[in-house]
């Protein structure tokens, strides 16, 4: 892959996790104000420590991660 080519990856999964975690963490504070109807995206109970953003960023992009090693691999 191109050097823009990976940058264009990293980028995207970025965004990617990014995103996710903004929906984990906009669900969480819907629960927390007694919303509670806002149906988390996150793999797992979230509540925002450490553990739970480094789960939810894996868990978010490991399939574009698992697809760029192989095709890496490949070449």
């Amino acid at each position: 892959m191109s050097e823009n080519g990976t940058r264009d990856f990293e980028a995207l999964v970025q965004r990617k996790a990014e995103a996710h975690l903004d929906a984990c963490f906009e669900a969480m504070d819907n629960w927390e104000d007694g919303d509670g109807e806002m149906e988390s995206p996150a793999n797992a109970p979230f509540c925002g420590c450490t553990t739970c953003i480094v789960r939810e960023v894996l868990m978010s992009v490991w399939d574009d991660l698992l697809e760029e090693a192989r095709r890496e691999s490949a070449d």
